[in-house]
């Protein structure tokens, strides 16, 4: 009975075992088929959205290439406008760079070209060897017929110049009177679409394609026979086709073409406001590929399952025999087990305890010691973060002057990398040779001696070879056992201050020079008057004996070299007043072109190139003379052997760009003088120096060190620039820039000077100066003037107030003991508001500001001054509108 009841307990085991299992895998099964159902529309969604994506992505992109084309084109319209000359025909020199430029920022179009109204290609890119003539094409005889008309796309065709399937975009360019001149071309080749869709995932099976208005293909990826197989291919499936005439600007659907037998999910955009669209289309087989792979995998999964828990279930019912007498076995042992588990536990409780107290010591040393440390470091490293954000440089030696550290600051001003730097030799890597075994031997021996001095100077040499000037603080470094392990020093750059200090004093150098030409120069100036005065005078009375005159104009000659070497010192200093005139510097080239053939001799060659256009602007002609004598006689210097003296002018204009990389200057229309030689040129020191008052390079007392100086004094007073180009051995380049006024440089012509001629008029010439008196007197009498002289302002205003009905004009010296001659004209003013006054002056330029300004539109001639130069003033001013006084 006990064994029949057994056998019936595990039959009802057995069938309820067996039941289990069969409804597990029926529920696995159902399972798998949903989550497969469900996988299956998932990826159908994720087809959708990606197709949607890519033709949105090649919507944007398109877009955006198209716009750019159409402001590119409409920019080329616009320059051929301004090209125009006064036929209407554009400068091909102008406009192929031009077309170039905007073409180098559009990589997708292979041409740019400009077609004209009888459908020649005229300018652009790649242009065709023989006459190519596109007026048949559709798009040309559009654009000529349909004034006004925007951008064009042009139906695919194959191109005469490229003989490459293309996609033409086209503008119209009107003449400035309104009629058709032609058209400006973008050539995209249909390769670079489908380069462009290549890019993108669209399945083995999938494709792009880029349509026009009517949906007929113009590019298409893959293309299967070849680029421009399916150019012109309108064929649609139904649900394409009825979404198009719907008017819809995008679409998603399932569709099949006839043509492929493939179901796709499309997805179709128009591109922008253009007349394109563009069609993506993604496989059903390609997206669903890897589902079937799932659905392979799931049902072998499945299956396995079902194996797996039969032969489990055939297992379990062996083994629950087994299992019967082992559960007993088990239950005996483990109640030894959990005997033996309790006494090891009271052994382990008691050896835990003892443990406890162990640790709880140790972690007490541990944490003191950890602390002791942490509180270590946050001190060095408090110390490293000061050290590192100072602006000094900090660095520490051992004892053999091995750098051990140094900071960013150090690292910054000397140019190197700390791995560079770290564990080098100090003073083989930073001392100057000339002095390093000096001070290495030194400090080695001071080290010694721990006698190393608190505070010292020497220059370091940077990675880039130059110097820098460290002050230097230095201490000794000791380790636990207060020994000394090294020196650690902290610098301050000196080298700004130095070059300062060294500004300074040549800046007072300078001002001491400039206040000695100041000073020098009114005395010399009254002198010089005197006998250029005399000289005039003299060759007046000579007449036509030929004996006399000559020698007269050499002194006359040497008068006139004496004022240009007192202009020259102020022009040095700064301080000479210009007197600016409007020269065509072509004019000024030319005429020193004689005598620059005398003063660089028979062995150097002299080549001028003057400039088509007139370089007309305000200069002070003998300046700019003195400024080429200067670079003249300096590379005649450079080329003892003979050589190649060039002198060159031209017309540049100056853009803010160009201004703001040089940083100076201002922009606009410029005469540009470039004077070169053949000689030995200048290295990089001699450059940097070149223009320095005093700098010469020639052996002592052959040059004063001026020459260049005064050059760089007369350009910054004209607003100009001058830069170098040299190198040694290859000669050298001065390009001087000279500002022109925008009207003057549109052509206005320099004034012709008005012919020396006297008059019968009364002028009043107050003068103190006794000499230049005299002499002034004389040239106005000889000239038919009526003199009354003055020899101070007081005198000056009696004289002026007796004889205020006769007196035209008043010619008065600005700077007078007792009364100037401003506060004289004042005076003279009040007595007669109409009155006329031209001032003269020998002092400098500083010096009458300094006395007060004159009033805005004062006349003033500066001496020395030649008496037909004063005669042609006088009859300038007395010949002027009454209002100008």
């Amino acid at each position: 009975m006990p064994f029949r009841f057994i056998r019936e307990s595990r039959f009802s085991l057995a069938f309820r075992l067996i039941a289990g299992i069969f409804v597990i895998n029926v529920f696995a099964w159902a399972v798998a088929g949903m989550a497969l159902v469900q996988s299956r529309l998932d990826r159908e969604d994720r087809a959708r959205v990606a197709a949607q994506n890519l033709a949105q992505l090649l919507d944007r992109d398109l877009s955006g290439l198209f716009e750019r084309i159409d402001v590119s084109l409409q920019s080329v319209v616009d320059e051929c406008g301004r090209e125009q000359r006064k036929d209407g025909v554009p400068i091909p020199g102008e406009l192929n760079p031009f077309l170039a430029r905007v073409r180098s920022r559009l990589p997708e179009v292979e041409g740019l070209r400009v077609v004209d109204k009888s459908g020649a290609i005229r300018y652009g890119n790649a242009l065709p060897r023989g006459n190519v003539n596109i007026a048949d094409r559709d798009y040309f005889r559009h654009l000529r017929e349909n004034p006004g008309a925007e951008m064009i796309f042009a139906r695919p065709l194959i191109g005469r110049v490229s003989q490459k399937w293309t996609l033409n975009l086209a503008r119209r360019i009107d003449a400035p009177d309104g009629t058709f001149y032609g058209i400006v071309l973008a050539t995209i080749p249909l390769t670079n679409f489908v380069s462009r869709f290549s890019t993108l995932d669209v399945g083995p099976h999938g494709g792009i394609s880029l349509r026009d208005r009517e949906m007929a293909i113009i590019a298409r990826y893959p293309e299967l026979s070849g680029i421009g197989s399916a150019v012109g291919n309108r064929v649609l499936s139904p649900e394409f086709r009825s979404r198009f005439r719907a008017g819809l600007r995008s679409a998603t659907f399932y569709t099949r073409f006839s043509w492929e037998g493939e179901e796709k999910v499309v997805s179709y955009h128009r591109i922008g406001d253009y007349p394109l669209y563009i069609a993506v289309g993604v496989a059903n087989r390609d997206f669903l590929a890897s589902w079937w792979n799932i659905v392979r995998l799931t049902a072998l999964l499945v299956l396995t399952f079902t194996l797996v828990t039969v032969v489990l279930a055939r297992l379990v019912l062996v083994k629950w025999a087994q299992e019967g007498e082992a559960r007993d076995q088990l239950r005996a042992a483990k109640e030894e087990l959990e005997l033996r588990v309790v006494q090891r536990t009271a052994e382990l409780s008691r050896a835990n305890h003892l443990l406890k107290v162990e640790l709880k010591e140790r972690a007490k040393t541990v944490a003191e010691l950890r602390r002791a440390e942490e509180l270590q470091q946050l001190s060095e490293r408090r110390f490293r973060d000061m050290l590192e954000s100072i602006n000094l440089a900090a660095v520490t030696l051992d004892q053999h002057g091995r750098i051990t550290y140094c900071n960013d600051f150090f690292l910054r001003l000397v140019g190197w990398e700390r791995a560079e730097v770290l564990h080098g030799n100090w003073f083989e890597k930073f001392v100057p040779q000339d002095s390093a075994p000096l001070r290495r031997a030194e400090f080695e021996q001071r080290f010694l001696e721990r006698d190393l001095p608190l505070h010292l100077e020497y220059p370091i040499v940077t990675r880039d070879g130059s110097r820098r000037v460290i002050e230097w603080s230095l201490t000794l470094l000791r380790g636990a056992d207060d020994v000394v392990t090294g020196v650690a020093g902290i610098g301050i750059d000196r080298t700004d201050q130095k070059s300062l200090e060294a500004q300074l004093r040549q800046s007072q150098k300078m001002e001491a020079v400039g206040q000695l030409a100041g000073g020098v120069a009114h005395d010399f100036n009254n002198i010089l008057t005197v006998i250029l005065g005399y000289c005039a005078l003299l060759e007046m009375s000579a007449g036509g004996d030929g004996t006399h005159r000559h020698e007269i104009r050499q002194i006359a000659d040497a008068a006139e070299r004496a004022a240009a070497l007192t202009r020259s010192l102020l022009a040095f200093s700064r301080k000479e007043a210009m007197h600016p005139e409007l020269h065509d510097l072509n004019g000024v080239v030319d005429k020193v072109k004689g005598l620059l053939s005398r003063v660089i001799g028979e062995d150097v060659s002299l080549q001028v190139e003057l400039s088509a256009l007139p370089l007309v602007g305000k200069v002070d002609r003998a300046m700019i003379e003195q400024v080429l004598m200067n670079l003249a006689t300096n590379a005649r210097d450079a080329m003892p052997r003979g050589g190649l003296l060039g002198i060159s002018t031209e017309l540049v204009d100056l853009d803010e760009e160009y201004v703001q990389t040089h940083g100076c200057g201002t922009p606009g229309p410029h005469a540009l003088i470039c004077v070169s030689d053949t000689g030995v040129g200048m290295d990089a020191d001699t450059r940097n120096r070149v223009f320095e008052p005093f700098f010469t390079t020639k052996e002592v007392g052959k040059g004063t060190g001026l020459g260049m100086s005064i050059v760089y004094g007369i350009v910054k007073q004209h607003r100009g620039n001058i830069h170098l180009y040299s190198e040694p051995g290859q000669g050298t380049t001065y390009r001087v820039f000279l500002p022109l006024d925008p009207a003057v440089a549109a052509g206005v012509v320099p004034a012709v000077p008005v012919p020396e001629r006297g008059g019968s008029e009364t002028i009043l010439v107050v003068e103190d100066e006794a000499p230049v008196q005299g002499i002034v007197e004389k040239v106005l009498r000889r000239s038919g003037y009526e003199v009354i002289v003055a020899s101070d302002g007081k005198e000056g205003i009696e004289l002026f107030a007796g004889n205020r009905d006769r007196i035209r004009l008043v010619l008065m010296d600005i700077i007078m003991p007792g009364m100037n001659g401003k506060e004289a004209w004042e005076r003279i003013k009040e007595l007669k508001p109409q009155a006329r006054v031209l001032f003269t002056s020998g002092y400098t330029a500083d010096v009458i500001q300094s006395r007060g300004e004159l009033a805005d539109g004062a006349e003033i001639i500066m001496k020395p001054v030649h008496p037909q130069a004063l005669l042609r003033r006088i009859r300038e001013i007395l010949d002027a509108p009454a209002a100008r006084g």
